[in-house]
Order: structure tokens, then sequence, then C-alpha cells
């Protein structure tokens, strides 16, 4: 039996459609319709709505980006809500995406994330000599762990 490669997939901003991604191998066990992923949009990384998994895409699969990651470990939308938001969304001839947010308000949550990044992983010592320790200190958490939200950046140098 050929597993599922492709997840059609909600998003909580514009573009107003739903959009084709392609799913990974290792992540075709674990996605489910209703789970929320990490997808990228241009430039940006954005969490989406799965609601749908198929075999095929009209889209070229050459064309299609990759899910990034499974945010949700369950379902955060049942079969029968991803049907009303369907309905919803042909009846009253609205956009999926306010469909979605009328049955899942977490969904109007979402926000763009700022997110900081190295471009290298090799230090120059002379630069490090002339950053702060709270600067220092955040480009080893950067090393460590690849990337860190705008606001947890604020939020550390808060307290």
């Amino acid at each position: 039996m050929k597993q599922a490669r492709f997840a059609r997939v909600v998003l909580p901003h514009p573009p107003y459609q739903i959009l084709d991604y392609l799913v990974p191998v290792h992540l075709v066990p674990l996605l489910k319709p209703g789970m929320e992923v990490l997808c990228p949009l241009g430039t940006r990384k954005t969490v989406g709505l799965v609601i749908e998994i198929k075999l095929n895409s009209a889209t070229d699969p050459k064309k299609l980006k990759e899910v990034m990651d499974v945010i949700s470990d369950y379902p955060v939308l049942s079969s029968n809500m991803i049907k009303m938001a369907n309905w919803l969304s042909e009846y009253y001839l609205a956009p999926i995406n306010h469909a979605v947010r009328a049955v899942y308000p977490a969904f109007l949550q979402r926000r763009w994330e700022k997110v900081v990044s190295l471009k290298s992983s090799r230090l120059d010592e002379k630069l490090l000599a002339t950053l702060k320790d709270s600067e220092v200190e955040l480009v080893k958490y950067l090393l460590a762990n690849g990337e860190i939200e705008t606001r947890q950046i604020k939020q550390k140098n808060a307290s």
C-alpha cells in the first residue's frame, strides 16, 4: 500500500486558499488531518492546519515545499469539525481560513513570529570580545539551539 505524500494545509492568514505541501517520509506515519504543522511560506515559516492527506496533488510535486515539522501531538480538529469548516466555506462562500477560524478559535491566535538565527557557526574571537555579556550569551544559545524568537530575547532581557 502506497502511503500518503501530500498534505492539504490551511493557514491562519493570507493566502486564503488550501496549499499543498509534500510530506517527508519521516513524518508520514505521524501526520493526520486536524494536526498543526510548521510550513515554509516564501521566506518565512508559518503554522498551518492539515485538513486532508492525499496520495496525489494537482500541483507539480517539484514546485511544492515540504512540511517542516508536526507541531501538535494529536489532531486539534476532528474530522467532523473539518467537514463543518468545509461546509461553512462552501455554503457561505467564505475562504476556508475563515471557516476554520469559526470552528477553531485558537486558529485566530497565530501570529508571525520573528526568529533570530546565526548565518554561520564559526565564531570570530575578535568580534566576540566586542560584545556585551548578554550578547555573548545569546550567541552561545543560538549555537546550541539554532534559533530563538525575538519575544524570548525580550523576556530574557526584561528579567
